[in-house]
């Protein structure tokens, strides 16, 4: 079938951007999910029922990555041919290497401020701006300017910035 064949954007019918309407993507998958959906082909021949559940579960897939701006930005890297290795950290500039280091002293200040809730939300605010940020940033470079390597650390940058935010959030928990 055909449908095995699309990458993710074509599957939902969506351009391959890293700009995406959500509501649109929604509607697409919810679409194409009731299409392929397994319980449609219960008393089909057990090669359609398994044709419908990879086709369900590529949906979901690709449903999933588009939805989500870091794995939409590494995917679309990839179907350029560029691979985002989360792990290295070159390309980091002097300005981002320093604002991480403040950020990891502000964090492990927060517990000694005598109200952790407003510090901790002050510093998520400061992080969820750098996150909104980098994004808009990954929409002009991947959308627009196509600077893939450039992208491809600002990916890394954003991945950083998602993890730090884990941290923050998880400030106070085993406390409650």
């Amino acid at each position: 079938m055909q449908l095995l064949k699309k990458n993710h954007f074509e599957l939902l019918d969506q351009p391959p951007a890293f700009r995406i309407d959500l509501a649109q993507l929604e509607r697409a998958f919810r679409t194409l999910q009731a299409t392929v959906h397994p319980d449609r082909f219960v008393n089909h021949p057990p090669a359609e029922r398994r044709l419908a559940m990879q086709l369900a579960t590529m949906a979901n897939e690709a449903w999933q990555c588009l939805r989500d701006p870091i794995q939409r930005a590494v995917y679309l890297l990839q179907l350029r041919g560029l691979t985002v290795d989360p792990t290295s950290r070159s390309g980091f500039e002097p300005g981002f290497l320093m604002q991480q280091m403040t950020w990891r002293e502000t964090l492990e200040a927060i517990g000694r401020e005598p109200d952790l809730e407003a510090a901790r939300n002050r510093l998520r605010n400061e992080v969820v701006a750098e996150r909104d940020r980098l994004v808009a940033e990954l929409e002009q470079l991947i959308d627009i300017d196509r600077l893939d390597d450039l992208a491809a650390s600002r990916v890394r940058q954003l991945m950083f910035v998602e993890r730090f935010l884990e941290q923050i959030e998880a400030i106070g928990d085993d406390e409650g």
